[in-house]
C-alpha cells in the first residue's frame, strides 16, 4: 500500500485490500489524531482518501469478519430491499444496528436504473449521482441513528465505470469490512451493465476512524487475496434487482442457501448468485452442527 500523511490527512493506494488491510488499520491508530465523539476515544484520520485499483479485490479478513452477513447485505443492496429477519439470521448483533428508515437499499434502488440511463445516454457524463444521505437524517439522528454514506458517484472514463464514495464518518472495523464489498458489488453490477470493465474505486470519509475497543486489532488481521465475484446482469440493473429479489424470496422460504437443493429449476437465475448461496449454506451447516453438539 502507498500511503502519504497530509496532517491529519492520510491518502493511501492499493491493488489489494486484503494485503494492505493491516497497513492501514497501523496507520490510522498510530498516527491518527486522538478524538472522543459521544465520550468514545478513537484514532481518526482527516480525510482519509482510500482507492483501490482493483476493486474485485476488495475482501478483508480480521476477526469476527461474517462474510454470511456480507453476502446478505450484497443482496438487499442489490434487491434495493430491506429485511432485517434476514440480516439477523446471519448477525443478529449487526441487525440491531439497522432500521427500515436508515436502511440503503430502499433508498438506492430507483436512482440506480437513473445513472444506468444516464451513463448509456452519456458516456462521459458527470451526473451519475446516487444520494444515500437524506436533508433530514441528522434531524432523526437521535432516535434513528443517521447515514453514514452521503453518496456514490459513477463515471465512464476510458471505457471503464469509475466509483467515488463519499462518506461523512467511517469505522474502519466494523464499517469498512462490509461497507467496501457492499459498494463494490454495486459497482461491479452497474459495470456489467453498462458492458464496461470496473475502473477504480475511490472512498472518501471526511472521518476515518478505529475505536479504542478496536486497537489491537491489527496485530490480528490476516492478510488475504480473496476477490468478490460479480453478481449482476449483463442484461442490466433492473434484471439484477430481479435476481436478488428472487433470491430473498426464496431465502426467506428456505434458510441458508438451500435453494439449490430443492428446486434445481431455480439455479439458472440464480447462477451468479452461487458464491451467497454456498457462504450461506456453510453457514447453516455450522449453525446446525453447533446446535447438535
Amino acid at each position: 500500500m502507498e500511503h502519504s500523511w497530509f496532517g491529519s490527512m492520510l491518502v493511501c493506494e492499493t491493488y489489494c485490500l486484503g494485503q494492505s488491510y493491516r497497513d492501514l488499520l497501523g496507520q490510522v491508530i498510530s498516527c491518527g489524531d486522538p478524538v472522543e465523539p459521544r465520550g468514545l476515544k478513537t484514532r481518526e484520520a482527516r480525510p482519509l482518501v482510500l482507492r483501490l485499483q482493483s476493486p474485485y479485490h476488495c475482501i478483508v479478513r480480521r476477526p469476527g469478519f461474517n462474510q454470511a452477513y456480507m453476502w446478505m447485505e450484497i443482496a438487499q443492496y442489490l434487491a434495493g430491499d430491506f429485511d432485517r429477519e434476514l440480516l439477523a439470521r446471519y448477525s443478529p448483533r449487526a441487525a440491531e444496528m439497522n432500521n427500515a428508515y436508515g436502511s440503503y437499499g430502499p433508498r438506492i434502488g430507483e436512482q440506480l436504473l437513473d445513472v444506468e440511463r444516464e451513463l448509456k445516454r452519456d458516456g462521459d457524463s458527470r451526473r451519475g449521482m446516487v444520494y444515500v444521505g437524506r436533508p433530514e437524517d441528522l434531524r432523526y439522528a437521535k432516535d434513528l441513528d443517521m447515514v453514514c454514506t452521503v453518496g456514490w458517484h459513477f463515471q465512464r472514463r476510458k471505457n471503464l465505470l469509475e466509483m467515488t464514495v463519499f462518506m461523512r464518518s467511517w469505522d474502519l472495523v466494523w464499517g469498512l469490512s462490509y461497507d467496501i464489498p457492499a459498494f463494490v458489488s454495486v459497482q461491479l453490477a452497474l459495470a456489467r451493465a453498462l458492458d464496461l470493465d470496473p475502473g477504480s474505486y475511490t472512498h472518501v470519509a471526511s472521518s476515518g476512524h478505529v475505536y479504542e475497543r478496536h486497537w489491537d486489532l491489527a496485530t490480528r488481521v490476516e492478510t488475504t487475496s480473496a476477490t468478490l465475484p460479480c453478481v449482476g446482469s449483463h442484461t442490466g440493473m433492473d434484471d439484477t434487482r430481479k435476481a436478488a429479489r428472487y433470491l430473498l424470496a426464496w431465502e426467506r422460504e428456505v434458510p441458508f442457501g438451500g435453494v439449490f437443493k430443492t428446486d434445481a429449476a431455480a439455479e439458472e437465475p440464480l447462477r451468479t448468485w452461487r458464491p451467497a448461496l454456498e457462504v450461506w449454506s456453510a453457514f447453516g451447516e455450522h449453525k446446525n452442527n453447533n446446535a447438535t453438539s
